[in-house]
């Protein structure tokens, strides 16, 4: 059986955050995704920056990384928005990422 668990976030300046995980319960089993979506208020056309470029309509931009270069695949583009975990061991002897550093 999979069980969908939903989380959403509505800010008062119109952006939206919807989180939808489905995990599975079958015993051993590790099955499950999670999906995200992003609505921006009506404000920030224009000025984004990531998976939609500027947010002009205009696929040209697209897939703009945090400098601003243009990749042209996925691969490439997720890798450039990756944080780098650091993981402390806490006084217990539990590892933690309370820190991280951008690659």
């Amino acid at each position: 059986m999979i069980l969908p668990t939903f989380l959403q976030l509505n800010f008062a300046s119109g952006a939206r955050v919807k989180i939808d995980c489905r995990v599975s319960t079958k015993r051993g089993e590790r099955n499950g995704h999670i999906g995200v979506f992003i609505q921006a208020p009506s404000d920030d056309f224009g000025s984004t920056e990531g998976l939609c470029g500027t947010w002009t309509s205009s696929k040209m931009d697209d897939f703009t990384g945090p400098s601003g270069q243009l990749y042209h695949n996925e691969g490439t583009f997720s890798h450039s928005w990756r944080y780098n975990f650091i993981y402390v061991v806490n006084k217990w002897g539990s590892k933690t990422t309370f820190i991280h550093k951008h690659i």
